[in-house]
């Protein structure tokens, strides 16, 4: 009736299956009868490469994330758990819906926690790596596991920092 707008598989003259958007559009007469159709089509190949390539790239980030031995917490700048890895759930027996959304203030071992939070806010105030610091969390039996950790600002796509990244590993 009105067009059809979509993604659809296209041939070459040489025989190659591409991906293409097509936008159709009905072209109507005075009357408002329909006298024609115009479409207009793009080539999605190099957008499904990148696509691939992309997700390819997340799944080898997501992987080094959780497979490896390092911890890994992402908090967002009010300090609260959005991410942390299978290592440092197994460490702190804390299942992960305990761990996202917690403030990491929680986390830390109650001595030194006013200090760290001190340091995590530095890292955001300067928008720069923080040194390794050593830090207790409070695991799930109120016992003590001392990391050695790297906070670092992560920016968002407009350079605004939207995120810390703590790595580490225990110590």
């Amino acid at each position: 009736r009105d067009g059809w707008n979509g993604e659809l598989w296209a041939r070459s003259k040489e025989g190659r299956e591409f991906p293409t958007a097509l936008t159709c559009s009905v072209v109507r007469n005075e009357r408002g009868e329909a006298i024609a159709t115009v479409g207009v089509s793009r080539d999605l190949s190099q957008n499904k490469e990148v696509e691939g390539a992309l997700a390819e790239s997340r799944r080898r980030f997501q992987a080094l994330l959780e497979q490896g031995h390092l911890v890994t917490l992402l908090l967002d700048k009010a300090g609260m758990v959005t991410f942390c890895n299978d290592t440092l759930l197994g460490l702190l027996g804390i299942p992960r819906e305990g761990m996202i959304g917690r403030s990491v203030a929680d986390l830390l071992a109650p001595d030194g926690g006013e200090e760290h939070i001190r340091d995590f806010e530095e890292a955001l105030r300067l928008e720069k790596p923080h040194a390794l610091k050593e830090y207790a969390l409070v695991d799930s039996q109120g016992r003590r596991r001392w990391f050695q950790w790297s906070i670092t600002p992560l920016r968002g796509a407009d350079g605004t920092v939207t995120e810390l990244a703590c790595v580490g590993f225990e110590i």
